[in-house]
Parts: C-alpha cells; sequence; structure tokens
C-alpha cells in the first residue's frame, strides 16, 4: 500500500508540474479593447511562433493571454511597485492532467525528478532512462462535489484544474484563502488534504511554483460545494495503479 502512495505522489508531481490547463470555453471579447488584445495576441503568437490545433484552443489562449495582461497593466499600474511586468514567452505550453496520466501509461511510466531533472529549455526526449513508476489509468473525481473530492483526497493526493490566473491566488502568502477569486481553471494543483481552522473547513493543496510561493509551496484554500474556491471542483482527476 505504501508503495503504490509512493508511485501516486511521484504520478502526480509530474502532472501538476507539467503544464498549466484550462477547461471552460472561451467568451467572447468585445469592443475595442478586445480587438486591440486580439491584435496584441496575434502579434505575440507570430513573434513566438505559436500555433493552435483548432479555432477553440486559439480563443481559450487568447482569453488567458487578455487575463494575463489585464494583470500585467494592473500591477505596474501600482503607485508603489518596485518592478514592471511584461509579455514574454511562456515557458509551458499547457495542456491536460488526463493527457499526462495517458502519456505515461503508453510510455510504461516515468522516472524521478533527480533522476531526469527539469532545465527549462527545449531538447530531446531521452527515451531510454529507467521507468521507476508506473499507473494503469485514471479516475475522473464528480464534478463539482465537494464531498467527492474528499471521499477522492481521503485515499490519495488528487490533481485539480484552479483558476491560477487570478491575482489572489498567485499573491497568497499565508493563512486559508477565502476571498473573492475567478473560476476559469487555467492552471493545475495538487490536493494533499484537509482540515478545519477556526470553523472554516479547507483543502491543503501543492503547487508547483517553488517554495517562495505560498507557505513554502503550500496552500489553505476555503472547501466548498459547487464549482468550489477559484474553481477547483470544477475538474479533478487521480491515477491508479491497478
Amino acid at each position: 500500500m505504501a508503495s503504490n502512495m509512493i508511485a501516486l505522489i511521484l504520478i502526480l508531481l509530474v502532472v501538476v508540474g507539467a503544464a498549466p490547463f484550462a477547461i471552460a470555453r472561451p467568451a467572447a471579447l468585445e469592443g475595442d479593447r478586445a480587438l486591440e488584445i486580439k491584435n496584441m495576441f496575434e502579434d505575440w503568437a507570430a513573434k513566438h511562433g505559436k500555433s493552435y490545433s483548432s479555432d477553440w484552443e486559439k480563443a481559450r489562449r487568447l482569453m488567458i493571454f487578455s487575463d494575463t495582461l489585464a494583470y500585467i497593466e494592473k500591477h505596474n499600474a501600482l503607485p508603489n511597485t518596485t518592478f514592471t511586468l511584461g509579455l514574454n514567452k511562456p515557458r509551458m505550453p499547457g495542456g491536460f492532467p488526463e493527457d499526462a496520466f495517458k502519456f505515461v501509461v503508453e510510455n510504461g511510466g516515468v522516472t524521478t525528478e533527480e533522476a531526469y531533472p527539469y532545465t527549462g529549455f527545449a531538447g530531446s526526449c531521452n527515451a531510454n532512462k529507467n521507468k521507476v513508476v508506473e499507473i494503469t489509468g485514471y479516475k475522473d473525481v464528480t464534478k463539482d462535489s465537494a464531498d467527492a473530492l474528499m471521499k477522492a483526497v481521503s485515499k490519495t493526493p488528487v490533481t485539480v484544474g484552479i483558476c491560477g490566473s487570478d491575482q489572489n491566488f498567485q499573491n497568497y502568502r499565508s493563512g486559508i484563502l477565502s476571498g473573492q477569486c475567478g473560476n476559469s481553471r487555467d492552471h493545475a494543483v495538487l490536493v494533499i488534504g484537509y482540515g478545519t481552522e477556526g470553523g472554516m473547513p479547507y483543502w491543503i493543496i501543492k503547487n508547483s511554483w517553488g517554495t517562495s510561493w505560498g507557505e513554502d509551496g503550500f496552500m489553505k484554500i476555503k472547501k466548498k460545494d459547487g464549482e468550489g474556491m477559484c474553481g477547483m471542483n470544477g475538474q479533478s482527476s487521480y491515477p491508479t495503479t491497478s
């Protein structure tokens, strides 16, 4: 049982760290400002050689670009900021946790991060690395149900989609995140537990942004039903070993 749990945690950390993702179908931008943002997005995509598999995928990326641009402009307008932000080439292209699970199954497992560390540079895959963790598939958790998510988390860590572009999420430092938060799922985190503090139930999540974010890389976020805080009940899944 312990070895299976270690295997699941290793797989989930690979999935969560692999790429952000978005689920909700993007809404259409309107007005002159929308046209300006669309043109900026087209220029940015052309500059960095970005291409998309469908009109829906392109529209989804446009919405993420728009949200990011809004955050950048809001930050740069602050009177006492010590640095400014700009639009850069993203480190990762985005994807879905389920696709990562399928990749692990189809390729017979994954190796450890220590044996095959992330470098941040494009390169070729070393397919000869030893596979130390294997899975047989994955299971989805019932959508928009905190109870279903809790039942799953009581057995294994679970990867969930979350609104990582929300400013309150990005600027989290400590305590329980319980205020306003968006629900467009554009990032993935790992739910590893839950608890109650001051009468407020919360989830414990592990992010992939390093130990300088949150509480040494972790967050407490209010547990609620429906879509959940930051949309985190909308899509969640975990790997299986048998």
